[in-house]
């Protein structure tokens, strides 16, 4: 608010900051006080992949129709679904007119999976289904904690890696985001 009341306009300012998990913070206190920003070389903190990939986690819980969510993070991490298999739910869920994850439940009955294919499809949609129990009565950060420990997400990143050490640190801070 100093900055709308002062004779400076906000493109006279500049924030650095070396920690992109950090930038999360400024965000927001940027936007609580009407401060209009831009992001230079990097990606505002809910536009990253790994935030990304997390919602659209929560998207499919909350609702299994999503179809976005559900072809975003059905293998991620790799559990053995590929673009083959994703294409045959998308068939048959196109075919019976359902969800594509109504169509991976049903697996078994889909055409040209493999037994082990099968298997992975259907833990991951009994995966889901035990996340979205979880839901009522539970609050963000066990749910996120949850589904982090559900889906092994973390355990992609190589930790002697500087880019997947700045996911893992960008995933901390939705952690920090939902306890608050």
């Amino acid at each position: 608010s100093e900055i709308a009341s002062s004779a400076h306009s906000p493109g006279d300012y500049a924030i650095f900051f070396r920690m992109n998990a950090l930038s999360r913070n400024l965000e927001r206190a940027l936007r609580q006080k009407g401060v209009p920003f831009a992001l230079v070389r990097g990606l505002e903190f809910f536009s990253r992949k790994e935030i990304k990939d997390l919602l659209a986690y929560f998207q499919l819980i909350y609702n299994p129709d999503d179809t976005v969510s559900f072809e975003r993070v059905v293998n991620l991490p790799v559990r053995g679904i590929g673009k083959v298999t994703v294409d045959r739910i998308k068939v048959f869920s196109d075919t019976y007119g359902i969800s594509r994850f109504a169509a991976a439940k049903r697996a078994a009955e889909i055409p040209d999976l493999s037994v082990r294919t099968r298997g992975a499809v259907l833990q991951f949609t009994a995966m889901i289904e035990r996340l979205a129990a979880a839901v009522p009565g539970a609050d963000m950060e066990v749910l996120l904690t949850l589904l982090l420990q559900e889906t092994r997400y973390l355990e992609m990143f190589d930790s002697n890696t500087e880019e997947d050490k700045q996911r893992v640190a960008n995933v901390q801070e939705l952690l920090s985001e939902v306890r608050e």
